[in-house]
Formats: structure tokens, C-alpha cells, sequence
């Protein structure tokens, strides 16, 4: 897998180059156009939205040798609102042709004296621009032609769950770019966001900023960013410290992951979660997930639930109704007060015999178990196509998307799981297909490894979401292999990367917190401390753009293992790190990872210094300052409000912080 293409080559007579998905048809005209560093790119509308075109192809004009590892060079193309010349590359938004192209559609013209690129709506413009900055990625001269290109569905994209164990900033960063130059359209993002209730906020959470961020740049490039917070199901990241609202079955025991639907504060709860999210997303959809709330037990074991459905609902009324039930509520809430519409797993959906779903849900079907698609179908429910065979897992090795294999047995958007599941690809009720990343137990891949790992099938979804088949721009069925060569030969956008992951040369280094001489990082037994002389460190960068942190003096490394736990990582914030004995970290080996994974370490620019954060916690190394408050300083975390904070470690500690938690940053100074 290659970042991007190797330099663009410049020749005559130029064939047209892949692009993907394939532009859906071609009518080749006369001669060629070529891009020069004296091109220019005008946009009279929404102009700042095409910078992006603007410095891909000075990219283009100017590649860096590792794309991989550092960021493109500054510069761009000159952009301009008006005046266009002889050679330029002219962006149009044109309404009146809504109807021919529709939001996401476009029109793409190479003649010689220039490329006009039409869209009816922004959208659709940006959509051609990420055509021609793929095509010239390959080749800097272009034949001449023209291309209409309308998308096949109308939902093309990504699951990321980021809602148990953190998903950098940075990696949803990168995979909204993806997306972006693959034309997919829709993410929709598990995670958990900073609320003001305290009990909540432990590890791991983004803060509203965060958010804001990620959400305006999917909107900038067309994506719709749509939360989920699962319920009343998978709510253990919410109900850690609530006990009060968790699930008690026959024998007393509560389950944290189970909301107790029951609790007459039950949906006052997950509806003032709601609210907090809404102030940030802008999308239209909200997803409550519904999948699993029985996971691992069953309704026998709810005596007391089961009496409260047929109180509630009605004679004959069972849990499963009190479950469709509690989705109906939220449904209306989400459309009579938030003015939004709702989207669930299908799994939870099963015949009750006293309330039923409501129709106007979007759902998402990923499981065999419940009812058929083509029963959901038939009733008028809106499908997405969220199929396990695009599913990826950190540690579940049957969830790990085949593209090839996909390709070859010529799967397609009408393909959802079950006995029964082939639908006609045309129907009207499926809207799409996407790809969905799972953490699961989560030390057994950075996320670096997933980011490469799930390359191919970003690419396979957005072909068979635009275009519905394999075929080239001629028409003509494309083999695996044909459409991989397409894959490596256009890489990603020279703009993809903004960071330089591996900074720092292989070598020895000292490390001084905020440049303070006296607070060298040392190693101290089996943990670290803050000494007052300087102490080597061996830096070894990792295959996966880490960094593994050896002391010469113990001759162990680096490490976050100890701690509290979730989904199999020390999300703990204040965990103090520790000196483990030092393992293989370029090693792939499945049963190796527990040990590998905690040892590495992401090395990031700040300025002239850096910040060090674990590669699985993505927590920074910082030192205890003595202001931090988090509900893991807590030894009473169930308490409104929040006051005790008896268990924050000593000031001067080193521990692990959330990115917002800290300032720290660490000077690397080169040993002799």
C-alpha cells in the first residue's frame, strides 16, 4: 500500500489513468492537457472549499520522497474567484442542472485549453475535484475527453467506533481526508463526548472542541458526520459510575453495559445525553445503536422487568415489546424535538406481538438473527448495507474484510447477510454499504496497523457504492488485479498526512520535560521519575510510525500496563507507566501483542519540542501538577457533585493525561 503515487509522469499521447471509484463512462475527444506550474484554479463559488485542489497539485508538481512519514510541502496552485485564462482549471456550480447531476454528481471536461469541472451543487464540484487530483497524481498530462459521473446510492462510507477505548484525533482526521478523495459520504462515529455531568467523563472521551472540529471538516468535504450513543444496550461507558441506572437481573447482580429501560429516569438520561451531542453535530440522522441488549443473557433472567412491560404496555406485553417501545420514544424525540431522524442495528428487531417499530427508522443490517431483510424491506424500512464481510476487528480475526475475495465473488450492495439476504441492488429502499471498524479487545493492533489495514476496502466500498458494478471508465469488467494496480498507482491525497509520525532519527536521546534540565525522564526500578541529571534513552522507530523507548541503563522499555482496564487497555487516566522487559515491536505474531503494542509510542512535533503519548491509550506522559480532576481521582466516582480527588497521584508523578488534560511537552536532545 503506498500513501501516494510516486512522481507524476509527464508523456504523450497520455492514456487516461484510474481513478476511484471509476468515472462511470468516457467519451474521449482530441489531444491533451497538462498541468504546469504556471496552472491556476478558479472557483467563483465557495471558493476557500477548493484550496484543497489548489495544493494537491503543487503537491503533485513537487512530491516528498516518504509520504508515509511526512506531511506534503507548503505551497498551492494560485486560486482565484474569477479571471480565468487559457490552461486553467475552472470550477462551476451550476443548480440548474440538479436534475442531470443531482447534489453529488458532476461533470468533467479535459480539453485542451483547460478542465472544467461542474457540479449542481458544491458538493458535486468537490466530488470532480478529487477525480482530476487522483488522475494527476499519476500522470501530469491528461487526454482529452469528458466524463458525467452520478453516484449508484446515496449512503457511501464508514462505522468508526470510538466510543470505548480512544480513536485518535488525528487517525479521524486522516480517515475523514480518505473518504473525502474516495467520495464517501457518510461516517458515522461511535464515541463519547465530554458532558457536564463528571461521572461520565473517564477514558475515553473528546471534548465538545474536538468534535467541533471533526465535525466541521466532514462538512466541508461533504461528509455527514452522524453520532451514536448505543442504548439501551453497550452503555457501560456511560454507566461505569451509575449504578443506580444499570440492569439488575433474578439475581441481584447489575450489569454496567444494560440500561434498566425500567428506571423512571432511564430516558431522561440518555435523552440529556442527547441534547449535549446535538449542540455539536450537524447531521440530520441520530443513531441509538438498539443492537445487542441482551447480549450474553437472555429475557428469563428479568423477572422484574418482564413484570414492568406488562404493566407498562399492556396484557401480553414482553420485554421485547418494552424494547421497541423504549426505540419508539426515543424516535419521537428525535423527530418532534430535535427535528432529526432515527437510525438502529437490526438485530433488536424482532415480531412483538404488542408494540411495534415504528416505520419511518432508518435501518442499518449487519446480523443474520431477527427478521429477514427482505421481510424489513417489504414493511418500507430504509436498509444500509452494513455487512460483516466489510467488518474489521482488532482481535476478532473472521471480522477482517477479504477485498479480493469480495471482488472476485462479486459481491455487491444487495448482498446483506443471512440465508435469505441477496436483494435486488436496484431497490429503491437500500441506501448503501459501508465498511465498519470494531476495537474489540484492542491491544492486539495499533491503530496505525488498522489504518493500513482497512486501505483496500475503503476503495472496494466506494467503487461498488458509486458505481454499483467493477467496470473502468470504457465499461469494460476490471479483474482484482486491475483494479489494485488502480489502487496503488493513485495512492492517497498528498495532503492525507499533516503530521511527521517518526520526527526523530534512530538513536540515544535524553528527554527533559518542558526543557527543564532537572526533570529528565529516567528509569527507576520497574517505573519512571523526573531526575535532576540527564539519562539516555534508545529510540527504535516501529513499522507502524512509533517509536519503542529503551533505557540502556535497565535495559527494559517503556510501557503502560498497569491499571484499570477497559476493553483490554489501561484507559486509567493518571495510570503511571512502567519499565517492562523489552519485546519485538516489528513483530505481526497475533499471540505476541499484549506484550508488543503497550511498548510503543507515538512521538509528535510541538513546535521545537514533543509530546509523547501512548500508541494504544493515546493518553500524553505528563507529570501530576496537582490541579488535574478527573472522576478516576475519585475514591467515591458514584458522588454528585464530584469533590474527592484522594486518589490523584503526587504532585510530580509521571503518569498518563488526556491530550487536554496536559501541557507538557518533552525536549529530545541527541546524545553523543
Amino acid at each position: 500500500m503506498s500513501v501516494t503515487s510516486s512522481t507524476p509522469t509527464t508523456q504523450a499521447n497520455p492514456s487516461l489513468p484510474a481513478v476511484i471509484p471509476a468515472l462511470q463512462n468516457w467519451e474521449p475527444g482530441s489531444g491533451e492537457w497538462g498541468l504546469t506550474a504556471d496552472t491556476r484554479v478558479v472557483a467563483a463559488t465557495d471558493t476557500e472549499r477548493f484550496e484543497t485542489l489548489g495544493m494537491e497539485l503543487h503537491s503533485c508538481l513537487h512530491p516528498v520522497d516518504d509520504a508515509e512519514l511526512v506531511p506534503a510541502g507548503e505551497g498551492s496552485l494560485p486560486l482565484l474567484a474569477s479571471g480565468e485564462e487559457s490552461g486553467d482549471i475552472v470550477i462551476v456550480v451550476d443548480p440548474s442542472r440538479e436534475d442531470e447531476l443531482g447534489a453529488e454528481g458532476y461533470e468533467l471536461q479535459i480539453r485542451t485549453d483547460g478542465v472544467i469541472l461542474t457540479g449542481a451543487d458544491v458538493r458535486g464540484a468537490f466530488h470532480a475535484t478529487r477525480s482530476l487530483s487522483q488522475m494527476l497524481r499519476q500522470q501530469l498530462t491528461l487526454p482529452v475527453g469528458r466524463s458525467v459521473d452520478v453516484p449508484k446510492y446515496k449512503e457511501r462510507g464508514v462505522t468508526l467506533c470510538a466510543g470505548v477505548i480512544n480513536i485518535s484525533t488525528g487517525f479521524i482526521d486522516r480517515l475523514l481526508s480518505d473518504m473525502a478523495d474516495l467520495k464517501l459520504n457518510h461516517l458515522l462515529l461511535e464515541l463519547k463526548m465530554e458532558t457536564d455531568d463528571p461521572r461520565h467523563n473517564f477514558w475515553s472521551f473528546y471534548t465538545k472542541q474536538d468534535v467541533a472540529r471533526l465535525v466541521a471538516k466532514g462538512v466541508a468535504l461533504g461528509i455527514d458526520v452522524i453520532p451514536e450513543i448505543n442504548s439501551p444496550g453497550h452503555m457501560g461507558v456511560w454507566l461505569r459510575h451509575r449504578p443506580d441506572m444499570q440492569l439488575v437481573n433474578n439475581e441481584g447482580v447489575a450489569s454496567p453495559q444494560q440500561l434498566d429501560i425500567s428506571h423512571p429516569q432511564a430516558f431522561a438520561l440518555y435523552t440529556s445525553l442527547m441534547e449535549q451531542y446535538t449542540d455539536v453535530f450537524a447531521s440530520e440522522y441520530w443513531h441509538m445503536g438498539a443492537d445487542e441488549y441482551m447480549i450474553d443473557t437472555s429475557f428469563a433472567n428479568y423477572d422484574a422487568l418482564s413484570r414492568w412491560a406488562g404493566e407498562t404496555y399492556g396484557r401480553g406485553a414482553t420485554i421485547g415489546d418494552a424494547f421497541i417501545g423504549f426505540i419508539n420514544r426515543v424516535n419521537e424525540y428525535v423527530k418532534t424535538t430535535l427535528g432529526k431522524k432515527l437510525r438502529i442495528w437490526n438485530d433488536g428487531i424482532v415480531d412483538t406481538e404488542v408494540v411495534k417499530l415504528d416505520r419511518d427508522i432508518v435501518v442499518e443490517f449487519w446480523e443474520a438473527e431477527g427478521i429477514a431483510p427482505e421481510v424489513l424491506i417489504d414493511r418500507g424500512y430504509e436498509l444500509l448495507n452494513v455487512n460483516g464481510l466489510l467488518y474489521f476487528s482488532r482481535s476478532a480475526m473472521f471480522f477482517k474484510a477479504d477485498s479480493e475475495k469480495l471482488w472476485n465473488d462479486n459481491w455487491n450492495v444487495g448482498n446483506f447477510v443471512g440465508e435469505s439476504g441477496a436483494l435486488d441492488p436496484d431497490h429503491e429502499g437500500i441506501r448503501g454499504a459501508k465498511v465498519s471498524i470494531w476495537p474489540d479487545d484492542s491491544h492486539f493492533q495499533t491503530e496505525n496497523e488498522v489504518e493500513t489495514e482497512v486501505f483496500d476496502s475503503l476503495r472496494l466500498v466506494s467503487q461498488l457504492t458509486w458505481t454499483g458494478n467493477h467496470h473502468d471508465a470504457a465499461g469494460q469488467d476490471m479483474s482484482w488485479t486491475t483494479f489494485k494496480s488502480g489502487i496503488e498507482a493513485i495512492g492517497r491525497s498528498p495532503l492525507w498526512l499533516d503530521v511527521n509520525r517518526q520526527p526523530l532519527d534512530p538513536g540515544t536521546y535524553t528527554l527533559a520535560l518542558n526543557g527543564d534540565s532537572t526533570a529528565q525522564l529516567a528509569a527507576m526500578g520497574d517505573g519512571i521519575m523526573l531526575a535532576g541529571r540527564p539519562t539516555i534513552w534508545q529510540l527504535t522507530p516501529t513499522k507502524d510510525h512509533y517509536y519503542q523507548l529503551t533505557s540502556p541503563e535497565t535495559g527494559h522499555c517503556l510501557a503502560v500496563v498497569e491499571g484499570i482496564r477497559t476493553q483490554t487497555l489501561v484507559t486509567e487516566i493518571g495510570a503511571r507507566p512502567s519499565m517492562v522487559e523489552c519485546v519485538d515491536v516489528d513483530s505481526t505474531d497475533h499471540d505476541t501483542a499484549v506484550d508488543r503494542n503497550p511498548q510503543k509510542w507515538q512521538i509528535l512535533p510541538a513546535g521545537d519540542d514533543f509530546i509523547i503519548a501512548n500508541a494504544l491509550t493515546n493518553q500524553v506522559l505528563s507529570s501530576i501538577k496537582g490541579t488535574e480532576e478527573s472522576v478516576d481521582f475519585s475514591a467515591a466516582p458514584q458522588a454528585t457533585p464530584l469533590e474527592d480527588q484522594s486518589l490523584r497521584p503526587e504532585v510530580g508523578t509521571l503518569v498518563q493525561l488526556p491530550p487536554h488534560m496536559t501541557n507538557d511537552v518533552w525536549v529530545a536532545t541527541r546524545s553523543a
